[in-house]
């Protein structure tokens, strides 16, 4: 069966916009993307730390949700996320599974201003 997914994802480091083109690279792995917005510059909620690039991504996979959010926060690791660095308000990158298969998993996320920036570009692009 196959599932479509739409993340938020984010990263506030220096190199934050080839953080989020890695993060992507490596959902590809597991998904095919079908959409992208372009990315959207928002401060850092928390104030500790410098503003985030977040995109939208909207992807195919065949992965049931838990899995997905496993491979999701194994990226993330991967990236340089650790629970030290978000206390620190350093985020190497962040993803969040905003909607699975048309359902809001995380109200939090559907309703930042991030997600609803992201996604208007998204839909301007697709048109």
């Amino acid at each position: 069966m196959i599932h479509t997914a739409i993340l938020l994802l984010g990263s506030n480091v220096p190199d934050r916009e080839s953080r989020l083109e890695t993060a992507v690279d490596r959902l590809s792995d597991v998904s095919v993307i079908t959409a992208r917005s372009q990315i959207y510059v928002s401060p850092d909620r928390s104030g500790l730390g410098e503003p985030y690039a977040n995109i939208v991504v909207q992807c195919d996979t065949e992965m049931d949700i838990d899995g997905f959010r496993e491979f999701s926060a194994q990226v993330e690791t991967r990236l340089g996320r650790t629970p030290q660095s978000k206390s620190e308000g350093v985020m190497p990158v962040d993803i969040d599974l905003v909607k699975w298969n048309g359902r809001v998993v995380s109200p939090g996320d559907y309703e930042s201003q991030q997600y609803r920036h992201c996604m208007q570009s998204m839909s301007e692009n697709i048109k």
